[in-house]
């Protein structure tokens, strides 16, 4: 991976267009996880809460949540269940809960 994926986002009025298919979801969040973790040598567990950050309002929580898990089920990346680092509530917010403890 190269860390450039964002050349399926078009540029409207200077701001990146919303991210309307799972496609471009996929290739947007990797190039994000590639930046985020060779930019701050995060060793391969890059926080979700980050990419979520990175990716900002071009797609809905809901669908981050749903494409996020389903690039797990598709074996893209593995989430790894655990706390946030400092449990910082706006960190927590912005990762994903599955329900399961």
């Amino acid at each position: 991976m190269n860390g450039v994926a964002n050349s399926a986002s078009v540029l409207v009025n200077g701001v990146k267009s919303v991210i309307a298919s799972y496609k471009e979801f996929e290739k947007v969040t990797l190039g994000v996880y590639d930046r985020l973790n060779s930019d701050y040598n995060l060793n391969h567990l890059v926080p979700i809460y980050r990419i979520r950050r990175e990716i900002g309002e071009r797609v809905s929580r809901s669908n981050f949540n749903k494409w996020l898990l389903e690039m797990q089920a598709n074996d893209i990346l593995q989430l790894q269940g655990g706390s946030v680092e400092d449990s910082a509530p706006d960190k927590i917010e912005d990762s994903i809960t599955t329900g399961k403890r």
